[in-house]
């Protein structure tokens, strides 16, 4: 018994992986997951580079988490219709721009959301 494949699986089939396409995505989730995750194992050294306490490093991490959680719908919605590629690269340039400033900052005020003061901390 021969079994024929229909025209559009053969031709799938000749295609190559996207391998670089592949790489590119997992690096970019890693980058991703690394930002959400890491400054939770992080808390003293952020509270000892930034001069506040502990609990307030933890409000800079939560405030971050939260609102990623408060924009990550609307910001699907909104780029739905949008390119890819260049989207991807816009938010990895977002990620490297706001991951460098908070990695440079001198005071917590610098990395703390606009209109906090350190002093509620």
């Amino acid at each position: 018994m021969t079994t024929t494949w229909p025209p559009q699986v053969r031709e799938r089939a000749h295609e190559s992986f996207p391998v670089p396409a592949l790489v590119v995505m997992a690096c970019t989730g890693f980058i991703v997951i690394m930002t959400e995750t890491l400054p939770a194992g992080l808390l003293p050294q952020l509270a000892g580079g930034l001069d506040v306490s502990e609990g307030g490093a933890g409000q800079l991490v939560s405030a971050y988490a939260i609102g990623t959680v408060l924009s990550a719908i609307p910001a699907i919605a909104l780029t739905r219709g949008a390119r890819r590629k260049p989207l991807l690269l816009a938010g990895l340039l977002g990620f490297l721009v706001a991951n460098t400033v908070t990695a440079l900052s001198p005071s917590f005020t610098l990395a703390w959301p606009p209109g906090s003061s350190r002093e509620r901390l």
